[in-house]
């Protein structure tokens, strides 16, 4: 039996086995309560990398659209994640991915409203900041941000906003848009 001829070792020289993830947003709802303002979430966690990622950290939070939203955002993203926090995900193999169900909430005096033609809105914005290590000490780090809004029945460029005048409501057509706010470390 004759064997397939093989790639000199030099040629995987550089090649290097890592963990590359990858997020998948998916709002399921959003709400406004007399307390808060809350978006209801599925996030797949996707690891497109040749290597496992290990202690998979996930933090989320949510953000006012408008002045200042760019830098709050960047801010996050280069926040330590707190390591008392258990890990998400202990681990995430290779070309895995995981499908996890959560909430992100603002409290009402955080939310910072618009107004627009005499309505009160709320734009939110959820962001991720996504820490996993692998090899021998070395770390890396996925983050994204989306807007969130409501969808409307025939799909369109842009969604809406959540109204606040009318009082609490529950928004069950909601949708998202990345933003150009994202860092793959």
């Amino acid at each position: 039996m004759v064997e397939p001829p093989r790639a000199p070792a030099s040629d995987f020289i550089g090649i290097q086995m890592r963990p590359w993830i990858e997020l998948e947003f998916r709002p399921a709802r959003a709400a406004a309560t007399p307390t808060e303002a809350n978006v209801q979430f599925d996030l797949i966690v996707r690891n497109t990398g040749t290597a496992p990622a290990k202690n998979v950290r996930i933090e989320v939070r949510m953000f006012n659209a408008g002045h200042g939203q760019e830098q709050e955002i960047e801010a996050f993203y280069g926040e330590p994640i707190r390591e008392r926090s258990p890990p998400a995900l202990d681990a995430l193999p290779a070309k895995g991915e995981v499908q996890l169900t959560s909430a992100v909430a603002m409290p009402n005096e955080n939310v910072r409203e618009l107004t627009v033609q005499g309505r009160r809105l709320f734009i939110p914005t959820v962001a991720f900041n996504v820490v996993y290590d692998w090899g021998n000490g070395k770390s890396g780090q996925t983050s994204a941000s989306y807007i969130v809004g409501r969808e409307a029945e025939t799909p369109a460029e842009k969604m809406g906003a959540f109204r606040l005048d009318l009082g609490p409501r529950l928004y069950r057509s909601v949708g998202q848009r990345p933003m150009r706010l994202a860092r793959t470390v």
